[in-house]
Protein backbone atom coordinates (compact mmCIF):
# COMPACT_ATOMS: atom_id res chain seq x y z
CA UNK A 1 0.00 0.00 0.00
CA UNK A 2 2.87 2.35 0.80
CA UNK A 3 4.37 1.88 -2.67
CA UNK A 4 0.96 2.40 -4.27
CA UNK A 5 0.54 5.71 -2.48
CA UNK A 6 4.07 6.70 -3.41
CA UNK A 7 3.38 6.04 -7.04
CA UNK A 8 0.18 8.06 -6.93
CA UNK A 9 2.28 10.95 -5.61
CA UNK A 10 4.53 10.53 -8.63
CA UNK A 11 1.47 10.67 -10.89
CA UNK A 12 0.20 13.85 -9.20
CA UNK A 13 3.62 15.50 -9.47
CA UNK A 14 3.85 14.40 -13.05
CA UNK A 15 0.57 16.15 -13.92
CA UNK A 16 1.98 19.49 -12.89
CA UNK A 17 5.47 19.01 -14.37
CA UNK A 18 4.49 18.02 -17.89
CA UNK A 19 3.34 20.95 -19.96
CA UNK A 20 2.23 19.34 -23.20
CA UNK A 21 -0.23 16.75 -24.46
CA UNK A 22 -0.74 14.51 -27.44
CA UNK A 23 -3.87 14.30 -29.54
CA UNK A 24 -5.63 10.95 -29.24
CA UNK A 25 -5.20 9.26 -32.59
CA UNK A 26 -7.30 6.10 -32.26
CA UNK A 27 -10.95 5.36 -31.64
CA UNK A 28 -10.29 2.84 -28.88
CA UNK A 29 -9.36 5.41 -26.18
CA UNK A 30 -9.80 4.59 -22.51
CA UNK A 31 -11.25 7.11 -20.08
CA UNK A 32 -8.77 6.38 -17.33
CA UNK A 33 -6.03 3.75 -17.56
CA UNK A 34 -5.50 0.84 -19.89
CA UNK A 35 -3.41 -2.23 -20.43
CA UNK A 36 -2.28 -4.09 -23.52
CA UNK A 37 -2.57 -7.85 -23.58
CA UNK A 38 -0.14 -10.30 -25.15
CA UNK A 39 -1.97 -10.05 -28.48
CA UNK A 40 -1.62 -6.27 -28.50
CA UNK A 41 -5.29 -5.61 -27.71
CA UNK A 42 -6.11 -2.55 -25.59
CA UNK A 43 -8.36 -2.96 -22.53
CA UNK A 44 -9.72 -0.17 -20.34
CA UNK A 45 -9.59 0.26 -16.56
CA UNK A 46 -9.44 -3.37 -15.43
CA UNK A 47 -7.08 -6.32 -15.73
CA UNK A 48 -8.86 -9.62 -15.16
CA UNK A 49 -11.46 -7.78 -13.10
CA UNK A 50 -8.88 -5.91 -10.97
CA UNK A 51 -8.70 -2.10 -11.21
CA UNK A 52 -5.52 -0.94 -12.91
CA UNK A 53 -4.52 1.17 -9.88
CA UNK A 54 -4.73 -1.90 -7.63
CA UNK A 55 -2.95 -4.01 -10.21
CA UNK A 56 -0.20 -1.41 -10.32
CA UNK A 57 0.28 -1.73 -6.57
CA UNK A 58 0.55 -5.50 -6.93
CA UNK A 59 3.01 -5.04 -9.79
CA UNK A 60 5.47 -3.23 -7.50
CA UNK A 61 4.83 -4.98 -4.20
CA UNK A 62 4.44 -8.57 -5.38
CA UNK A 63 5.87 -8.51 -8.86
CA UNK A 64 6.02 -11.90 -10.58
CA UNK A 65 8.23 -12.15 -13.68
CA UNK A 66 6.12 -12.42 -16.80
CA UNK A 67 3.27 -10.31 -15.45
CA UNK A 68 2.34 -6.89 -16.75
CA UNK A 69 4.60 -3.91 -16.12
CA UNK A 70 2.67 -0.67 -15.48
CA UNK A 71 3.87 2.88 -16.03
CA UNK A 72 2.72 6.38 -16.97
CA UNK A 73 2.33 6.49 -20.73
CA UNK A 74 3.48 10.09 -21.23
CA UNK A 75 5.45 9.29 -24.39
CA UNK A 76 2.47 7.68 -26.07
CA UNK A 77 -0.33 9.23 -28.13
CA UNK A 78 -2.77 8.93 -25.22
CA UNK A 79 -1.07 11.19 -22.69
CA UNK A 80 -3.11 14.12 -21.44
CA UNK A 81 -1.82 16.08 -18.45
CA UNK A 82 -5.39 16.71 -17.29
CA UNK A 83 -6.15 12.97 -17.36
CA UNK A 84 -2.88 11.00 -17.19
CA UNK A 85 -3.27 7.39 -18.17
CA UNK A 86 -1.44 4.33 -16.99
CA UNK A 87 -0.46 1.64 -19.45
CA UNK A 88 0.28 -1.95 -18.44
CA UNK A 89 2.11 -4.24 -20.84
CA UNK A 90 3.27 -7.84 -20.63
CA UNK A 91 6.94 -8.05 -19.74
CA UNK A 92 7.72 -9.72 -23.06
CA UNK A 93 5.73 -7.06 -24.92
CA UNK A 94 7.90 -4.10 -23.93
CA UNK A 95 9.66 -2.25 -26.76
CA UNK A 96 12.80 -0.12 -27.03
CA UNK A 97 10.57 2.96 -27.12
CA UNK A 98 9.07 1.86 -23.81
CA UNK A 99 12.63 1.99 -22.44
CA UNK A 100 12.63 5.78 -22.79
CA UNK A 101 9.22 5.98 -21.08
CA UNK A 102 10.31 3.71 -18.24
CA UNK A 103 13.49 5.72 -17.76
CA UNK A 104 11.46 8.93 -17.52
CA UNK A 105 9.23 7.23 -14.93
CA UNK A 106 12.38 6.48 -12.92
CA UNK A 107 13.25 10.19 -12.89
CA UNK A 108 9.89 11.11 -11.39
CA UNK A 109 10.29 8.38 -8.80
CA UNK A 110 13.70 9.90 -8.03
CA UNK A 111 12.11 13.32 -7.53
CA UNK A 112 9.83 11.76 -4.94
CA UNK A 113 12.79 9.96 -3.33
CA UNK A 114 11.14 6.59 -3.89
CA UNK A 115 14.18 4.39 -4.44
CA UNK A 116 12.24 1.13 -4.86
CA UNK A 117 10.17 2.61 -7.68
CA UNK A 118 13.23 4.22 -9.23
CA UNK A 119 15.16 0.95 -9.26
CA UNK A 120 12.12 -0.90 -10.64
CA UNK A 121 11.80 1.43 -13.61
CA UNK A 122 15.55 1.69 -14.18
CA UNK A 123 15.90 -2.08 -14.28
CA UNK A 124 13.31 -2.42 -17.03
CA UNK A 125 14.61 0.56 -18.99
CA UNK A 126 18.12 -0.91 -18.81
CA UNK A 127 16.90 -4.30 -19.98
CA UNK A 128 15.47 -2.57 -23.07
CA UNK A 129 18.87 -1.04 -23.90
CA UNK A 130 18.36 2.51 -22.63
CA UNK A 131 21.94 3.93 -22.35
CA UNK A 132 21.47 6.23 -19.35
CA UNK A 133 19.39 3.66 -17.48
CA UNK A 134 22.23 1.16 -17.88
CA UNK A 135 24.65 3.82 -16.63
CA UNK A 136 22.47 4.56 -13.58
CA UNK A 137 22.00 0.88 -12.76
CA UNK A 138 25.76 0.50 -13.08
CA UNK A 139 26.24 3.26 -10.50
CA UNK A 140 23.68 1.58 -8.22
CA UNK A 141 25.68 -1.65 -8.21
CA UNK A 142 29.05 0.12 -8.04
CA UNK A 143 28.05 2.03 -4.90
CA UNK A 144 25.68 -0.54 -3.36
CA UNK A 145 22.60 1.71 -3.45
CA UNK A 146 18.86 0.97 -3.23
CA UNK A 147 19.47 -1.95 -0.87
CA UNK A 148 21.51 -3.67 -3.58
CA UNK A 149 24.83 -5.26 -2.57
CA UNK A 150 27.94 -3.62 -3.97
CA UNK A 151 29.02 -5.54 -7.05
CA UNK A 152 31.63 -3.78 -9.15
CA UNK A 153 31.88 -6.60 -11.67
CA UNK A 154 28.15 -6.30 -12.40
CA UNK A 155 28.50 -2.51 -12.45
CA UNK A 156 31.18 -2.83 -15.13
CA UNK A 157 28.84 -4.93 -17.28
CA UNK A 158 26.10 -2.31 -17.12
CA UNK A 159 28.62 0.46 -17.80
CA UNK A 160 29.95 -1.37 -20.83
CA UNK A 161 26.43 -1.81 -22.23
CA UNK A 162 25.81 1.90 -21.75
CA UNK A 163 29.15 2.84 -23.31
CA UNK A 164 28.55 0.65 -26.35
CA UNK A 165 25.14 2.32 -26.73
CA UNK A 166 27.00 5.65 -26.93
CA UNK A 167 26.65 7.23 -23.47
CA UNK A 168 29.78 9.40 -22.89
CA UNK A 169 29.82 9.27 -19.06
CA UNK A 170 29.80 5.47 -19.23
CA UNK A 171 32.74 5.61 -21.65
CA UNK A 172 34.63 7.71 -19.11
CA UNK A 173 33.82 5.27 -16.30
CA UNK A 174 34.98 2.32 -18.39
CA UNK A 175 38.25 4.20 -18.88
CA UNK A 176 38.53 4.74 -15.13
CA UNK A 177 37.73 1.13 -14.23
CA UNK A 178 40.18 -0.23 -16.81
CA UNK A 179 42.83 2.16 -15.50
CA UNK A 180 42.53 0.94 -11.91
CA UNK A 181 41.33 -2.64 -12.44
CA UNK A 182 38.21 -1.82 -10.44
CA UNK A 183 35.57 -4.43 -11.23
CA UNK A 184 37.45 -5.63 -14.30
CA UNK A 185 40.90 -6.59 -15.52
CA UNK A 186 43.36 -3.69 -15.56
CA UNK A 187 44.25 -2.68 -19.10
CA UNK A 188 45.90 0.71 -19.67
CA UNK A 189 45.63 0.65 -23.46
CA UNK A 190 41.92 -0.10 -23.34
CA UNK A 191 41.54 2.56 -20.66
CA UNK A 192 43.13 5.19 -22.90
CA UNK A 193 40.93 4.19 -25.84
CA UNK A 194 37.74 4.62 -23.81
CA UNK A 195 38.90 7.94 -22.36
CA UNK A 196 39.51 9.11 -25.93
CA UNK A 197 36.01 8.03 -26.99
CA UNK A 198 34.51 10.01 -24.09
CA UNK A 199 36.76 13.00 -24.82
CA UNK A 200 35.27 13.25 -28.30
CA UNK A 201 32.07 14.37 -26.55
CA UNK A 202 33.99 17.23 -24.85
CA UNK A 203 33.95 15.65 -21.40
CA UNK A 204 36.55 17.72 -19.55
CA UNK A 205 37.54 14.94 -17.16
CA UNK A 206 38.15 12.58 -20.07
CA UNK A 207 40.27 15.14 -21.94
CA UNK A 208 42.34 15.67 -18.80
CA UNK A 209 42.85 11.92 -18.30
CA UNK A 210 43.98 11.42 -21.89
CA UNK A 211 46.54 14.17 -21.30
CA UNK A 212 47.68 12.56 -18.06
CA UNK A 213 48.08 9.14 -19.68
CA UNK A 214 50.25 10.63 -22.43
CA UNK A 215 52.27 12.55 -19.85
CA UNK A 216 52.84 9.44 -17.75
CA UNK A 217 53.18 7.01 -20.66
CA UNK A 218 50.28 4.85 -19.44
CA UNK A 219 49.00 2.55 -22.19
CA UNK A 220 50.90 4.51 -24.82
CA UNK A 221 54.28 5.98 -25.66
CA UNK A 222 55.08 8.97 -23.45
CA UNK A 223 54.58 12.30 -25.22
CA UNK A 224 54.72 15.76 -23.65
CA UNK A 225 53.30 17.27 -26.83
CA UNK A 226 50.28 14.98 -26.89
CA UNK A 227 49.79 15.51 -23.17
CA UNK A 228 49.95 19.30 -23.59
CA UNK A 229 47.48 19.26 -26.49
CA UNK A 230 44.93 17.25 -24.51
CA UNK A 231 45.41 19.36 -21.39
CA UNK A 232 44.80 22.40 -23.59
CA UNK A 233 41.40 21.01 -24.64
CA UNK A 234 40.43 20.65 -20.98
CA UNK A 235 41.88 24.05 -20.02
CA UNK A 236 39.86 25.78 -22.73
CA UNK A 237 36.84 24.41 -20.85
CA UNK A 238 38.07 26.08 -17.64
CA UNK A 239 39.78 23.08 -16.00
CA UNK A 240 42.27 24.49 -13.49
CA UNK A 241 44.20 21.24 -13.00
CA UNK A 242 44.82 21.11 -16.74
CA UNK A 243 46.19 24.68 -16.64
CA UNK A 244 48.57 23.65 -13.86
CA UNK A 245 49.79 20.63 -15.84
CA UNK A 246 50.36 22.78 -18.92
CA UNK A 247 52.44 25.21 -16.86
CA UNK A 248 54.52 22.37 -15.46
CA UNK A 249 55.12 20.84 -18.88
CA UNK A 250 56.26 24.20 -20.29
CA UNK A 251 58.86 24.39 -17.51
CA UNK A 252 60.40 21.02 -18.40
CA UNK A 253 60.04 20.95 -22.19
CA UNK A 254 61.16 23.93 -24.28
CA UNK A 255 60.11 22.11 -27.45
CA UNK A 256 56.45 22.93 -26.75
CA UNK A 257 56.87 26.47 -28.08
CA UNK A 258 56.02 28.35 -24.88
CA UNK A 259 58.17 30.13 -22.29
CA UNK A 260 58.29 30.83 -18.57
CA UNK A 261 55.95 33.81 -18.83
CA UNK A 262 53.31 31.60 -20.49
CA UNK A 263 53.78 29.12 -17.68
CA UNK A 264 53.34 31.84 -15.06
CA UNK A 265 50.20 33.12 -16.79
CA UNK A 266 48.72 29.61 -16.72
CA UNK A 267 49.57 29.32 -13.03
CA UNK A 268 47.84 32.66 -12.50
CA UNK A 269 44.69 31.27 -14.15
CA UNK A 270 44.91 27.98 -12.25
CA UNK A 271 45.08 30.00 -9.04
CA UNK A 272 41.83 31.73 -10.03
CA UNK A 273 40.42 28.23 -10.48
CA UNK A 274 41.41 27.59 -6.84
CA UNK A 275 44.13 25.04 -7.53
CA UNK A 276 46.22 25.13 -4.37
CA UNK A 277 49.47 24.04 -5.99
CA UNK A 278 49.28 26.98 -8.40
CA UNK A 279 49.05 29.43 -5.49
CA UNK A 280 52.02 27.76 -3.77
CA UNK A 281 54.15 27.97 -6.91
CA UNK A 282 53.30 31.63 -7.52
CA UNK A 283 54.14 32.44 -3.90
CA UNK A 284 57.51 30.74 -4.31
CA UNK A 285 58.15 32.74 -7.50
CA UNK A 286 57.46 35.96 -5.57
CA UNK A 287 59.85 34.97 -2.79
CA UNK A 288 62.67 34.09 -5.20
CA UNK A 289 62.24 37.21 -7.34
CA UNK A 290 61.01 35.45 -10.48
CA UNK A 291 57.86 37.55 -10.09
CA UNK A 292 57.35 41.03 -8.65
CA UNK A 293 54.38 43.22 -7.79
CA UNK A 294 54.44 44.95 -11.17
CA UNK A 295 54.20 41.58 -12.96
CA UNK A 296 51.19 40.62 -10.85
CA UNK A 297 49.51 43.95 -11.61
CA UNK A 298 50.09 43.46 -15.35
CA UNK A 299 48.50 40.00 -15.22
CA UNK A 300 45.52 41.32 -13.25
CA UNK A 301 44.93 43.97 -15.91
CA UNK A 302 45.21 41.38 -18.71
CA UNK A 303 42.83 39.09 -16.86
CA UNK A 304 40.20 41.78 -16.29
CA UNK A 305 40.33 42.88 -19.93
CA UNK A 306 40.26 39.39 -21.42
CA UNK A 307 38.23 36.97 -19.34
CA UNK A 308 36.63 36.34 -15.97
CA UNK A 309 36.67 33.72 -13.24
CA UNK A 310 33.65 32.13 -14.94
CA UNK A 311 35.36 32.10 -18.35
CA UNK A 312 39.02 31.28 -17.80
CA UNK A 313 39.11 29.52 -21.15
CA UNK A 314 39.27 32.86 -22.99
CA UNK A 315 42.56 33.70 -21.26
CA UNK A 316 43.89 30.21 -22.03
CA UNK A 317 43.04 30.85 -25.69
CA UNK A 318 44.96 34.13 -25.47
CA UNK A 319 48.07 32.33 -24.24
CA UNK A 320 47.71 29.64 -26.90
CA UNK A 321 47.40 32.20 -29.70
CA UNK A 322 50.32 34.23 -28.28
CA UNK A 323 48.10 37.25 -27.66
CA UNK A 324 49.05 37.45 -23.98
CA UNK A 325 50.19 40.92 -22.90
CA UNK A 326 53.81 40.25 -21.98
CA UNK A 327 55.08 41.28 -18.58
Amino acid sequence: MELKNAFLLVVVGFCFLIGYSYAEAEVNVCNKHFYIDEEGQRHCDEIDGVAVDDYLSQSFENYIPGHNVCFIDFNGPYFDKANPKMVCKPQNGLTKQDGQTLYANSLFAQLKEESALEYFFLSYAASLGHPQANFNIGMVHYNGMFNQPQNKELAFQYMMTSAIEGYPKAMHNIGEMKLTGDGTEKDLTTSLNWYKKAAQYDLVGSQFMVGKMYEMGWGTEQSNQQAFDWYLKAALQHDGEAMLRMAQLINIDNQLGYDLKDSIALLFLANYAEVNEAFSTLSEYMKTGILNDEDIETMHTWFEQTCSKENLGRCVADIHSNQLVRF
